[in-house]
């Protein structure tokens, strides 16, 4: 079986702040699927682009 690199980074729905350092410090070429799980709130009816 093939090996696959996944990092999973998860917050709550104060933590976009934390998301966006997270993301931006990693390398271009990093070799992994990212996945982000993170808890809006009700009233959050979209989000601010990552990048």
């Amino acid at each position: 079986m093939d090996k696959r690199n996944i990092i999973v980074i998860g917050a709550s729905a104060g933590g976009f702040e934390g998301i966006k350092k997270i993301v931006a410090g990693l390398p271009v070429d990093l070799d992994a699927a990212i996945l982000v799980v993170w808890h809006m709130s009700p009233e959050v009816r979209g989000i601010s682009p990552m990048f």
